[in-house]
């Protein structure tokens, strides 16, 4: 798949295009060259520390999801990622350098504007082609120049893929049997636990 391409059916996926897909897209280009796409004979983790935009172009190229247990989900607010090849270990962590991309003054104040409700159809308009612009810059770039690239091993304990249910004792939900906390006869989900 070429690059344009490639942009072109991520920002199918994601609704639109903007510098977090584009950022998605630089990280899972250095783990696919390197680490391969996630399949069945391939099984690659992704560990995201955001769940912003980037995720998305993630997880369209890498092939990573939630419901197979290869896209895990890390709420530090971080523009980090870790990819991790679990045949043989061989991982790589991406974390967005400091600059990575900046909005201009003029895309700071068109994003105000659309937070405050204000922003005017042309305001509109002019934000989406300044979010393209530095899209197709950032996309242009080489990851080096956006990512702090570490390429040591990742020490990551992934969530236990158990596929047994029990009742919660207080609320009655059926939860995983891995997520479920105390004694069999008072098992509390993690809302629950959280409630008390």
């Amino acid at each position: 798949m070429n690059e344009s391409t490639i942009a072109i059916e991520v920002e199918r996926f994601h609704g639109h295009m903007c510098p977090g897909v584009a950022i998605g897209v630089q990280a899972a280009k250095v783990a696919l060259a390197e680490l391969g796409r996630n399949s069945d004979s391939n099984e690659v983790l992704a560990i995201v520390e955001t769940s912003m935009c980037a995720v998305d172009g993630i997880q369209y190229l890498m092939g990573c999801t939630f419901g197979r247990g290869t896209l895990i989900h890390l709420d530090y607010g971080k523009n980090s990622y870790s990819f991790v090849r679990t045949g043989d270990g061989k991982s790589l962590r991406l974390s967005a350098r400091e600059g990575a991309w900046q909005r201009s003054p003029e895309h700071e104040a068109l994003l105000a504007k659309s937070r405050a409700g204000l922003s005017t159809e042309s305001d509109k308009k002019r934000y989406w082609e300044l979010q393209r612009q530095v899209s197709e810059e950032i996309l242009a770039r080489h990851p080096e120049s956006i990512f702090r690239i570490v390429r040591e091993r990742i020490t990551f304990s992934a969530p236990s893929r158990d596929m047994h249910y029990r009742k919660c004792s207080r609320c009655g939900d059926m939860t995983n049997v891995s997520r479920l906390v105390g004694a069999p006869d008072s098992e509390l989900c993690v809302p629950c636990v959280n409630a008390k």
